[in-house]
C-alpha cells in the first residue's frame, strides 16, 4: 500500500475514497442540540457519509459538574446500539464516541479525534447545527475534486476576521480563523502539510506594530480594517487560525456551499438562556420539521423522547 511521509509520521493513502467522516465536539450546549445535529446527519447524509466521531469535552468531578456530558455519553452509547436507517439503508451505527476531560477545549477535542478518521475526507461540525438536505455531501465531495480547494464551508468563511476588543482590562487582538461550524476537507492534504485545528488564547503583552500586516492575506471581498496601533495584552488564535493562514499562503482557495444546506443555531454553548431561547424560536420551523422526520424512525424517536427533557 502506498504511504506518504508527513512530519507527524506515516499516513496511509489507503483512506476510503469518496467518503467523509464527520467530527463533532460537544460540551456545554443542551443535549437537544446534540440530538438535532446527530439525527439530521443520520437522516440526511447519504450517500457520502461513512462515519461519525463525537468528542465529548467538559469538566470532570474535580473541576465541575459533568452531569450534562454524562447524559450525552449515555445518549450516544444507546444510539450506537441502534441501526443506521435512512434512505433505504440498514446497517450498524457508524459512530465512535471519545470522552475528554477537564480543561481540554473544543479545538483540542476536535483535533484529537482526527487520527481516527479513515476516509478520504472529513467534515468538522458544531453540535448546534442542523443539516437540512441530502445535497450537502455530494456537493462538498464533488467540489473537493479540484485539488486547489482547501476546504468547502457553510458560510460565513471567517469567525472574526482581524479585530480587537477590550478584554480583562486590556486590549485583545483576534486573528482571522475559519468558521468551523461545517467544513469539509481532504485528510491527505492536511496531514501532508502538518496542519492542526487547535486554537489558543494567549496572554501576551505586545505592540500591534510587532505583527506583520503582510502576515494576513485576507480572502477576496474582506473589508477588515487593521486595529488601532498601541499596546495589547492578549492574542486570540481560535480554531484553525494557522490552517487558514497556511492554506492561503500556499495558494489554496475556499468554496462556499449554499447557505440553505444547514441551519446554525449559533453559540448554544455559551449564550445566556434568553439568547438560546431566541435562537430556538427563530428556527422553530426547522426544528419541527426534523422532529417530524425523527418520528418516522421508532428507535430514534424513542431515544429522542427519552433524553430531550434532561
Amino acid at each position: 500500500m502506498d504511504m506518504i511521509l508527513t512530519r507527524c509520521g506515516y499516513e496511509s493513502k489507503g483512506l476510503l475514497p469518496g467518503k467523509t467522516t464527520v467530527v463533532m465536539a460537544t460540551s456545554q450546549s443542551r443535549i437537544e442540540c446534540l440530538m438535532w445535529s446527530m439525527f439530521s446527519l443520520l437522516l440526511r447524509s447519504t450517500p457520502g457519509l461513512e462515519h461519525i466521531i463525537v468528542a465529548i469535552n467538559g469538566p470532570d468531578p474535580r473541576t465541575g459538574d459533568p452531569g450534562l456530558q454524562d447524559a450525552k455519553q449515555s445518549f450516544l452509547g444507546e444510539l450506537r446500539n441502534t441501526r443506521w436507517q435512512a434512505s433505504g439503508r440498514d446497517c450498524d451505527m457508524p459512530l465512535t464516541v471519545i470522552r475528554t476531560w477537564s480543561r481540554v477545549g473544543h479545538s483540542q477535542a476536535t483535533d484529537g479525534a482526527l487520527p481516527w478518521v479513515h476516509t478520504e475526507f472529513y467534515t468538522l461540525m458544531h453540535d448546534d447545527l442542523i443539516v437540512n438536505t441530502q445535497d450537502w455531501c455530494p456537493y462538498a465531495l464533488k467540489t473537493l475534486e479540484d485539488r486547489k480547494v482547501g476546504f468547502v464551508y457553510s458560510p460565513p468563511l471567517l469567525g472574526t476576521g482581524l479585530s480587537a476588543l477590550d478584554f480583562n482590562g486590556t486590549r485583545k487582538v483576534n486573528l482571522p480563523h475559519p468558521n468551523s461550524m461545517f467544513i469539509t476537507s481532504r485528510k491527505e492534504l492536511y496531514t501532508g502539510m502538518g496542519l492542526r485545528w487547535y486554537g489558543y488564547h494567549v496572554p501576551k503583552k505586545f505592540r500591534l506594530s510587532e505583527l506583520s500586516y503582510k502576515f494576513w492575506p485576507f480572502h477576496e471581498g474582506d473589508t477588515t480594517v487593521m486595529p488601532q496601533p498601541g499596546e495589547y495584552g492578549y492574542v486570540s488564535m481560535d480554531v484553525g487560525t494557522w490552517v487558514y493562514y497556511r492554506l492561503k499562503k500556499a495558494g489554496y482557495h475556499f468554496v462556499e456551499m449554499p447557505g440553505t444546506y444547514t441551519t446554525h443555531l449559533t453559540a448554544m454553548s455559551w449564550r445566556d438562556l434568553p439568547g438560546q431561547e431566541q435562537s430556538l424560536a427563530t428556527h422553530k420551523d426547522t426544528i419541527t420539521r426534523l422532529e417530524e422526520e425523527i418520528k418516522g424512525y421508532p428507535p430514534y424517536a424513542r431515544l429522542y423522547d427519552k433524553y430531550k427533557s434532561r
